[in-house]
């Protein structure tokens, strides 16, 4: 049979290829069938300091990732035979039937876990990498079957009782799942990627919206540049001291209701961003919109006179500015231009605003770039774990597979 996915996704190395009619080599059983155990976790007496703090991971929700190795706390062996609790071996699927239901691991290390996350130890027909992924497409199933009048959950038993559908092939189960792990290493790279990329972000905005860049482009400090006091602190020589109000005058927007709306080509922003679009606008671009009430200080009242200065730089700077902390501190927060236009500020010349603004554009444009790519393998993870799962699509044994950004 053809590759389906060769061309597009660089797959054609794992022979996937396309089914039609039944799935052929695949078995339909239920979870209690493929599984030696499945039990729920327990919590030892918060009060006795002699049960935590020893060296048994206990996983609660917030520790439940792909591959759990650390836990936030850790019980003692007295704490652990205190409690229903138990001590569940490397490679034990951890799954959440409480409170936040669904969300799925894999234990790395030895560990036990709390009240409402059980352990479940597969037997050999099926691995556990695959069921893993089974179960992790299961989450909205498992959501919308969950009782109880307050606090709902899943119960070890009906888990049991879940038919699924598995390839009988070990080989396969596991060509399934190194696929995806792919998927996930990269997705999980690239999250680290975006975060760190974000961190040089703020770092860089801190630098230049203080200190400013000379025309050589270096970033100033008082050890190489001039710097002289001002109202705001430390600011370099040549930039003038001033207000906000002074630099960018902020108007309140307008009052309509989505019921108001008529189709047009005119975005309509809240606090939260884009709600719709309107035949009518109501104030002329360039603009640069903070949020005033709700999400407030969201880089939306708008900013209708920039007297002179570069709209992009003092977007920046409305956004270093963090301006929600000005906000009243009532039930429902808003922002008032007239507490924020006496902040004072420094403010270099046009053409030094100008490069500041290239300078944090060019980290923009880099940021896009990998959340862009981040959203493109979540969907093709997304596409696969249903095609995969499924038996839709299927593999063959996999020979040093290797996905990158070129082949996606």
């Amino acid at each position: 049979m053809g590759n389906v996915y060769g061309d597009k996704w660089g797959f054609g190395e794992f022979g996937v290829f396309e089914m039609s009619g039944a799935v052929q080599g695949w078995l339909t059983s239920c979870i209690g069938e493929v599984i030696e155990d499945i039990a729920d976790g327990g919590t030892p007496n918060t009060n006795k300091t002699n049960y935590f703090n020893g060296d048994i991971p206990w996983v609660v929700i917030q520790d439940i990732h792909p591959r759990i190795n650390t836990t936030r706390m850790n019980l003692t062996e007295q704490g652990l035979t205190s409690c229903s609790a138990k001590l569940w071996p490397v490679g034990t699927i951890i799954l959440s039937t409480g409170a936040t239901i669904g969300e799925v691991g894999i234990a790395a290390t030895p560990l036990a876990t709390k009240q409402g996350i059980v352990g479940i130890v597969c037997k050999q027909k099926i691995l556990n990498r695959f069921l893993y992924y089974k179960l992790l497409g299961l989450k909205s199933y498992l959501r919308a079957n969950a009782q109880g009048s307050t606090i709902k959950e899943i119960r070890p038993d009906f888990i049991r009782s879940i038919s699924i559908e598995y390839p009988a092939d070990i080989n396969e189960q596991n060509c399934i799942a190194k696929i995806l792990e792919q998927l996930d290493q990269a997705i999980e790279q690239t999250q680290a990627i975006i975060a760190k990329q974000q961190r040089i972000k703020t770092g860089l905005m801190q630098d230049l919206l203080t200190k400013g860049i000379d025309k050589n482009g270096n970033i100033r400090s008082e050890s190489t540049h001039e710097f002289k006091d001002s109202p705001l602190g430390r600011i370099p020589v040549d930039w003038k001291p001033t207000t906000l109000g002074r630099v960018a005058s902020l108007q309140r927007g307008y009052d309509i209701v989505e019921a108001e709306f008529v189709i047009g080509v005119f975005p309509v922003i809240s606090s939260s961003g884009i709600i719709g679009y309107h035949n009518l606008s109501t104030v002329c671009g360039p603009n640069v919109v903070v949020g005033r009430k709700g999400s407030i200080g969201n880089v939306h009242f708008v900013v209708t006179d920039f007297f002179g200065n570069s709209e992009k730089y003092i977007y920046y700077l409305l956004t270093y500015l963090n301006l929600g902390q000005y906000g009243t501190k009532s039930g429902s927060p808003s922002l008032n231009r007239n507490d924020i236009h006496p902040l004072a500020i420094g403010l270099p010349d046009t053409t030094e605003q100008k490069t500041i603004a290239e300078y944090l554009s060019v980290q923009d444009t880099l940021l896009r770039q990998f959340q862009i790519y981040h959203s493109k393998i979540s969907r093709l993870k997304t596409g696969l774990m249903h095609d995969l799962l499924t038996g839709k699509v299927r593999v063959t044994d996999i020979q040093n597979p290797t996905l990158t950004p070129e082949s996606i």
